[in-house]
């Protein structure tokens, strides 16, 4: 702030409490050994957090500072980078002295910063299953998958009360089973008044929707502070359940500390009386001073020290050398597509097709279909296979999945209906019209299920934000998953609009993040009116980084920064060779 006055710093000062809060709630987690914590953070807090809890190297993040490259020497050419206070890391450390490390990661986000929170839980619930599939929960004596991982998000007030993604993200709270929520309640957004950034008392209100209780924490008592993050922990291993803890203070300056950005033209009388007000840090100081903790001396020194190290990472930031993390653990294997994508073999014999085709229709003796299923599905896809004419669109992605499934990958298709279908009616669930028990044929293509992938079909909330952020954050973490978020009608990706703008088509080249999920956007339907006629194709292309088909001439080795493929299936059998090489 000294050194870098004209830099939106996003300071801390008012609500120190939420540094307490969030250490203690780390180190419970650790003692009662979770193994990974997806942490979400906002712009304000974010560089503290960094430094002062998760033990980042400071070099790392003044080298942004300073004008020098956030990436690592591996790093692609089509690697941008992104603002300071979006930044990203994923650590191991020890909290409140725990034996074992723990797992923390911080995602990164755009500054539309609640929609990271749907992304999260998603990483949490990839993360979850890989647990799962792992048998650690019985191996390593947890009580519950729930008890390997767990979500943290910090909000900030005006965002926690205005933004809608964190009311969906509520909706989808029963997946990653338990997140703790930490408001930073500056009693101010920018500069509205609360009377005008929230209708409700609370700014935590919208986690009624849930049921999830909220505690209201004065941010001047450290001691409360503490206990609360206990407490939650506490309720969130006991009942698997969202809590919020709402830390009530202020902002000591203006929103981002830049000398034009000045609190006192709209709230004068607010910032008279912060002006007066002891800062926390000196309050809590002389509790510790009185009860004999420490002495005045001692607080000095820590003062003193921490600006003495500071000026010497700052040093060391320019020499300072970014860690490798691009296409690493998971990742490891993947590459930039390059020329050599577009010759990529994804056909299969005819026959493996076939059978794939005809078991995706099959149900076990006794299992009552729906006499309109059988007419308008089973027949036609087994009359079609018959004749090798007229395969339908469902019928090839059946083809596609399950050879991927037989192949050792999983598939996991989510959206509004997708079980059934709506444009492509796949049927790929199937109801008993006596019991209601639902089976699915894909899942039962080998004689043994375990040597086979497992296909997840989601029937999602009536929503698209959250639930295509959450997609995005299962993409993430298991890159060998074909994750597909399919529109009920093409258009209506537009509600999830803010996650294609800042993750699907820029999170690669703004954070070296990759994913490769795909939206499916059934459109063209004449007389559908004016929206379900298009899924507006044009927005995709306008967003599109480069060309993909490279001149022959540059090479085996030269790569492209392509962020994806926008593609027009007008056959199956394009639609099914798209969904083999993705």
């Amino acid at each position: 702030m000294e050194t870098y006055p004209y830099l939106k710093q996003f300071s801390i000062e008012g609500t120190e409490a939420t540094l307490v809060a969030l250490y203690q709630a780390l180190a419970e987690a650790n003692e009662h050994k979770v193994k990974d914590v997806i942490l979400c953070l906002t712009h304000r807090t974010r560089m503290q957090i960094m430094l002062g809890i998760l033990d980042i190297p400071a070099p790392w993040l003044f080298r942004k500072y300073q004008g020098l490259s956030e990436f690592p020497p591996s790093a692609p050419d089509h690697a941008m980078g992104d603002l300071l206070y979006n930044a990203h890391v994923s650590v191991a450390r020890n909290f409140g002295g725990a034996e074992n490390s723990m797992n923390v990661s911080v995602p990164p986000n755009p500054c539309h910063l609640e929609a990271v929170n749907p992304v999260a839980a998603g990483k949490a619930r990839a993360k979850q299953q890989d647990y799962e599939k792992e048998g650690v929960v019985e191996k390593e004596g947890y009580d519950s998958v729930e008890d390997t991982v767990m979500v943290v998000n910090l909000h900030g007030d005006g965002a926690f009360a205005g933004q809608g993604v964190v009311t969906e993200t509520f909706g989808l709270s029963n997946l990653p089973r338990g997140t703790l929520h930490l408001i930073v309640n500056n009693q101010i957004n920018v500069s509205t008044d609360p009377s005008n950034s929230r209708s409700t008392t609370y700014v935590s209100d919208a986690a009624k929707c849930i049921n999830a209780p909220a505690m209201h924490i004065n941010a001047d008592s450290i001691p409360s502070a503490s206990f609360a993050a206990s407490l939650s922990f506490a309720y969130r291993k006991t009942f698997h359940r969202d809590i919020v803890m709402d830390i009530v203070g202020y902002r000591r300056h203006g929103h981002n500390e830049h000398p034009i950005e000045n609190p006192t033209w709209s709230q004068p009388v607010m910032y008279r009386d912060i002006r007066t007000h002891r800062p926390v840090v000196e309050i809590y100081g002389r509790v510790c001073e009185e009860a004999g903790v420490v002495d005045a001396e001692f607080v000095d020194d820590v003062r003193q020290g921490y600006r003495t190290d500071l000026a010497q990472w700052w040093a060391a930031a320019k020499e300072y050398t970014i860690p490798e993390y691009w296409l690493q653990k998971k990742w490891s294997g993947m590459t930039i597509p390059s020329s050599t994508v577009s010759t990529l073999d994804t056909g299969l014999p005819e026959d493996h097709l076939l059978d794939i085709a005809r078991k995706s229709v099959t149900v076990p003796d006794g299992f009552i279909l729906h006499p309109d299923i059988v007419r308008l599905h089973v027949d036609p896809t087994l009359k079609s296979l018959e004749t090798k004419e007229g395969v339908s669109y469902a019928t090839a992605e059946a083809m596609a999945v399950g050879a991927l499934l037989l192949e050792g990958f999983d598939v996991r298709i989510c959206g509004q209906d997708s079980a059934r279908g709506v444009c492509i009616p796949r049927h790929a669930k199937l109801c008993d019209q006596r019991t209601n028990v639902k089976y699915t044929p894909l899942n039962a293509l080998s004689s043994s299920p375990s040597s086979q992938g497992v296909l997840e079909l989601v029937d999602s909330p009536l929503g698209e934000l959250a639930v295509m952020s959450f997609e995005y954050g299962m993409s993430v973490e298991t890159p060998n998953r074909l994750v597909v978020w399919e529109g009920q009608l093409g258009d209506f990706y537009n509600g999830a609009q803010v996650t294609v703008d800042t993750f699907l088509s820029g999170g690669e080249e703004k954070w070296l993040r990759s994913s490769g999920m795909t939206l499916v956007l059934p459109h063209g339907f004449d007389g559908a009116g004016p929206e379900h006629t298009s899924c507006r194709p044009e927005r995709f292309l306008q967003l599109s980084s480069d060309r993909f088909y490279m001149p022959a001439d540059e090479g085996e080795g030269e790569k492209g920064n392509v962020n994806w493929h926008v593609v027009n299936p007008s056959t199956s059998a394009q639609y099914f060779h798209v969904l083999r090489r993705q």
